[in-house]
């Protein structure tokens, strides 16, 4: 087994690019210098967003207006420069002042307090704007006066340029829905999957009508006061009992992968291509670091929540034998990747000595030099399969974590962990062949080989051998979209100039600055006892068995897109959700409780609510197309009333108006203060069948549009998720554009009657078939 140590080891790259014996005296000056430039974008950036949606330049020119006023003395404002000289008595500032020193301090005491009173006049009245929800039912093309009126005083009372954070002060808190509606609508949404007549629905009824009766409006009147003082209602017990208090193991069953491009492969060098992405990447960390990323906008007025993006960097999920917890490090404690290759873990500074990124070739060097001179060094199996560990149960592995790492004799493990912990990021290069296919990449991106993942991390790059590139998320930090909007930035970036990046062989440019970096990597070696290395050799064997289970497909449906959809005045993503109901029927014979993930960071710091997609009107229209006697023309007209109450749900969820979230809230208050509801345990627990997602593309402003045929191979699939219940499907789809569709679909090989091949299978025939319904029909019927 391997002693305590860190091994360092020089890599071979050219002559004059490491930095030797630098100055002690330099390395003070350069570290000062950094603080505070560190310092000076946190101190401008507080300063700006707690003056958000003012500017000091209101102070400026209230503060110059006002003491040109003084000076001039005009007739019109006599009335005005009174109350002025009024306010300096009542401020104390009298006559034994020099007249020309009273001006400049009445004109700064005026307009100290007129810029106070704006600040918070725009900000509430920003607020009490952005609780409008009004705008969602109306289409960008059909508002009506009052919504158009609506908008134009948003971008009036709005700040110039806002910085990432800015709106943040801003946003209207998420409002907890009414009682009677939260239940009417779980009701509503259980009836198809049960009957209208079924005994189970009638006990469903009496339930509710029993649980609002006795304890329910105590729980909501609790609700609604954490609602005023807290950020959200739910945010901070949705993070804590839904992730962090889960003990399930995290590959699978709770974090996502992101797949980089579908066709377009710049490069087929990992090396390259993990030296772009990683530079590329913390380009766009330190512009989040410097808030330089403007806040999300929706129809580019109303700001989204952007709380989510404070962890999206140097973040890790540290087991618990009870809870879990989120530790986030700063930048200045946390500059440097961890690299994972043939089982050895690299620790490499990122950043050079005067604080810049290290340029993509630099990194290409340093990571070709670690992919060699990790098969140069031996390594026992249970050794290299370390990271297996964070597959395990969330108990089991904190336990391991506490009994071989931090209480461990070999105080080098303790610092191992330490190490990794407070990385920006894990990369890792998989020795496996990885094909272009689809679903083999999203395997490797979901739970990889078993030993390559280090699954509690914000973030793992993973890059094959071919060059394709993927992302491993863990989830508790951010839902999918704020990585993803992340990644995009370098997406763009790649595909739009993939000639200014890579060189003909593949590798990327060299750095004309001949830029160095600041120490070599450290090979970091930990020791291994023979306890450790059965607990390893089981989790290993553990992930394998979970991974074998897993049934993933992936598949570019390139027949149409939104832009046909469009063309059927039907909403794209009701459309789809109608898709995968007639499909499940289908296969199944029988209709799924359905979740759709819908975002609520309308409000500060929303997450998701559950759209329940399975109506009375989705039955209908599912109904008709089995039926063979049915004309085109009905199922058209019911496949449109149920995508229009579909998309109202939708709405609804991102005005706040589901019931999930709500019920949730509710319970935890109720299990706070000692009661048992059967009803919300009953509710909550049903499982969903169908799990499904529809992904963000194309959330970066100004970038191409997916639909430029050179630009159309460089889409990205998208990622996607395991299945929430275990007789279920995950089902993840991105409409990449008006001419594709991507599907991710996974379920469990263990489970009797799932088929993710199959249910793939069937969702195309049913595009086909909808599609079909619209064929010689006039599309305004």
């Amino acid at each position: 087994m391997a002693e305590a140590r860190v091994a360092v080891s020089e890599p071979k790259l050219a002559a004059g690019q490491m930095q030797e014996g630098r100055d002690t005296l330099r390395d003070a000056a350069r570290a000062w210098r950094k603080s505070l430039v560190r310092r000076f974008f946190a101190t401008r950036n507080s300063i700006y967003n707690g003056l958000w949606p003012t500017h000091i330049y209101n102070l400026m020119v209230t503060t110059g207006l006002v003491t040109l006023l003084l000076f001039w003395h005009p007739a019109w404002a006599g009335g005005f420069t009174s109350r002025l000289w009024h306010l300096a008595e009542v401020l104390n500032i009298g006559d034994s002042i020099p007249y020309t020193i009273r001006v400049p301090l009445v004109a700064i005491a005026f307009g100290l307090i007129f810029f106070i009173l704006l600040l918070y006049l725009r900000r509430y009245a920003l607020r009490a704007l952005l609780s409008y929800k009004g705008w969602m039912y109306q289409p960008p093309r059909t508002q009506s006066w009052t919504t158009l009126a609506w908008g134009l005083l948003v971008k009036i009372v709005s700040g110039y340029k806002p910085s990432t954070y800015s709106c943040q002060a801003a946003l209207p808190r998420m409002p907890v829905p009414p009682l009677r509606r939260t239940l009417d609508q779980l009701i509503d949404s259980l009836t198809p999957l049960y009957g209208q007549d079924s005994g189970q629905v009638r006990e469903f009824k009496r339930q509710a009508a029993e649980f609002e009766k006795s304890i329910g409006y105590k729980l909501q009147r609790v609700l609604q006061l954490k609602s005023w003082w807290a950020p959200n209602y739910v945010t901070d017990w949705w993070e804590k009992y839904v992730y962090l208090m889960s003990r399930s193991p995290l590959p699978i069953n709770s974090n996502y992968y992101i797949l980089d491009h579908s066709y377009f492969k710049p490069t087929s060098n990992p090396a390259a291509r993990a030296g772009y992405i990683v530079h590329h990447l913390l380009r766009v960390k330190r512009m989040l670091d410097r808030e330089q990323i403007e806040p999300l906008l929706i129809r580019s007025t109303i700001p989204v929540c952007m709380s989510q993006y404070e962890r999206a960097f140097s973040t890790t999920r540290v087991p618990g034998e009870d809870i879990d917890e989120l530790v986030h490090y700063p930048s200045s404690k946390s500059k440097h990747i961890i690299v994972l290759s043939s089982g050895h873990y690299y620790k490499v500074d990122v950043y050079d000595s005067d604080g810049a990124v290290l340029s993509t070739r630099v990194l290409e060097d340093l990571f070709q030099w670690i992919v060699d001179d990790s098969k140069q060094h031996d390594i026992s199996q249970s050794e290299s399969r370390l990271a297996a560990l964070t597959a395990l149960e969330r108990t089991k592995w904190a336990k391991i974590r506490r009994q071989h790492f931090l209480e461990s004799e070999a105080s080098a493990n303790k610092d191992f962990l330490a190490t990794l912990e407070s990385a920006i990021n894990v990369v890792s290069f998989c020795s496996d062949p990885v094909s272009d296919d689809f679903s083999e990449r999203g395997k490797m991106g979901l739970h990889g080989n078993g030993r390559n993942i280090w699954f509690d991390k914000n973030a793992n790059l993973i890059f094959h051998p071919s060059g394709r590139f993927a992302v491993h998320c863990e989830h508790s930090w951010a839902d999918a979209p704020v990585f993803a909007h992340l990644i995009e930035f370098v997406y763009t970036a790649e595909a739009a100039n993939p000639d200014k990046i890579y060189d003909s062989c593949g590798r990327c440019l060299p750095d004309p600055a001949a830029q160095k970096p600041i120490r070599q990597p450290e090979r970091l070696v930990w020791r291994c006892s023979e306890s450790l290395a059965n607990e390893i050799d089981d989790a290993y064997q553990f992930s394998l068995k979970n991974n074998a289970d897993l049934d993933l497909v992936v598949r570019d449906f390139n027949e149409y897109g939104k832009g046909v959809i469009k063309c059927f005045k039907v909403s794209p993503d009701a459309y789809v959700q109608m898709v995968l109901h007639l499909a499940y029927y289908r296969m199944h014979g029988k209709f799924a409780l359905t979740y759709e993930s819908s975002m609520t960071r309308l409000f500060l710091c929303g997450r998701t609510e559950t759209v329940r997609s399975l109506t009375q009107s989705a039955c209908d229209f599912v109904l008709a197309m089995c039926a063979k006697e049915c004309d085109s023309g009905l199922r058209i007209r019911l496949l449109r009333r149920a995508a229009d109450e579909h998309q109202t749900s939708y709405r609804n969820a991102m005005a706040g108006l589901g019931c999930d979230r709500h019920l949730f809230a509710l319970y935890v208050i109720g299990r706070g203060l000692g009661y048992e509801s059967e009803f919300l345990k009953s509710t909550l627990t049903l499982p969903w069948i169908l799990s499904t997602s529809q992904q963000p593309q194309q959330q970066l402003a100004d970038t191409p549009s997916c639909d430029l045929p050179e630009f159309r191979d460089c889409v990205s699939p998208g990622g996607g998720f395991g299945p929430v219940a275990d007789q279920g499907y995950g089902v993840s789809y991105m409409l990449a554009g008006d001419f594709r569709i991507f599907f991710h679909v996974s379920s469990k090989r263990s489970a009797a009657d799932t088929d993710s091949t199959r249910f793939m299978d069937h969702i195309y025939q049913a595009l086909r078939d909808v599609k079909a319904l619209f064929d010689g029909h006039s599309t305004a019927a």
